[in-house]
């Protein structure tokens, strides 16, 4: 069982990507550009892959549709395996590990097309959220004229006026 684990982290067959074709060899100084630039496009989409994922929670009360947050975590985890293959791409450059390479694609791809899916419940909880904060600030406007023509004291009205928009908003 071990020999089939360690077969996907072998690079025996393969080499390094900076040993394929004359382009890297003429241009050595763009090997370093590539990995950075893969390294870091790496780090910002694993920031935002957990941020989506960590805030959930946070996000599903904004957007109030129960299946909104299975869709932020699909969203979050693709973003996130996005990531590792810019990781791939930076590792492949000393370690040609293409069978990992190709899981970690093809999680990618799967995520992908599980994200475009997720697309309309994302769109619907948008709009639900959009058309609610417009039904609450249509409502507390209402209010606010109502309290404005009462004839109570400046300071109950602030008071009132406060309250109103805690409970609303």
């Amino acid at each position: 069982m071990w020999d089939w684990i360690f077969w996907w982290f072998d690079s025996e067959p393969f080499m390094p990507r900076t040993h394929c074709g004359p382009g890297w060899a003429e241009t050595p100084e763009m090997v370093p550009w590539q990995r950075m630039a893969n390294f870091l496009t790496f780090l910002a989409y694993e920031v935002l892959g957990v941020v989506l994922i960590w805030n959930r929670a946070l996000l599903r009360q904004f957007l109030e549709l129960r299946y909104a947050t299975p869709a932020v975590v699909i969203w979050g985890s693709f973003i996130a395996l996005c990531g590792w293959t810019h990781l791939m791409d930076w590792w492949i450059f000393e370690r040609p590990m293409y069978r990992l390479d190709t899981v970690v694609r093809t999680l990618t791809a799967i995520a992908s097309v599980a994200a475009v899916f997720t697309v309309p419940v994302l769109l619907r909880a948008f709009q639900a959220s959009s058309a609610r904060k417009f039904e609450l600030e249509h409502t507390s406007e209402r209010f606010r004229n109502v309290i404005h023509r009462m004839r109570i004291s400046p300071d109950l009205r602030d008071e009132v006026l406060q309250q109103l928009e805690k409970e609303l908003l």
